[in-house]
């Protein structure tokens, strides 16, 4: 191996050009081709995250839904056991008002949910009977529509 200690600025070149020339590389390296990458479909982030708000939004809907059917099944039960003289027409009303639930159509729902309604006005005697009952016809209606009115 040649002794490159004591060149001058001047030499440097064409030392390091001696000295290059003196080094080959293996042809695997000077010649090497990586392999084509496969082709990556992009991931369609707006729209996954479009449809998780979605299913947020409507698995927020259900818990209030399940957090109002728990308040009302609480103040039928008490409805119920303090209604002593009419407790065979509270009954009957509820009846009524779970046949919301039977409905084919929003029209149909319309139409059980406003008998149900003028039902309540004129067979219960006290206003807290009344809003109790309207309370839970209207927690009915509201989980029965949205579900007609997707198809289910």
């Amino acid at each position: 191996m040649a002794d490159y200690t004591f060149l001058q600025n001047s030499d440097m070149q064409e030392a390091l050009q001696k000295m290059l020339s003196q080094r080959t590389l293996p042809d695997s390296l000077t010649h090497f081709q990586t392999p084509s990458m496969p082709e990556i479909e992009p991931v369609p982030l707006q729209e996954y995250f479009a449809k998780t708000e979605e299913y947020q939004k409507r698995s927020l809907e259900v818990l209030k839904s399940i957090e109002e059917n728990t308040a009302n099944l609480s103040s039928i039960v008490d409805l119920i056991n303090h209604s002593n003289e009419n407790q065979d027409q509270i009954i009957e009303i509820f009846t009524d008002i779970l046949s919301i639930a039977k409905a084919k159509n929003k029209e149909e729902a319309d139409g059980l949910f406003k008998n149900v309604s003028e039902k309540i006005t004129s067979t219960t005697d006290t206003v807290d009977a009344i809003i109790k009952l309207t309370g839970w016809a209207t927690t009915v209606y509201k989980i029965v529509v949205p579900l007609l009115q997707s198809g289910v």
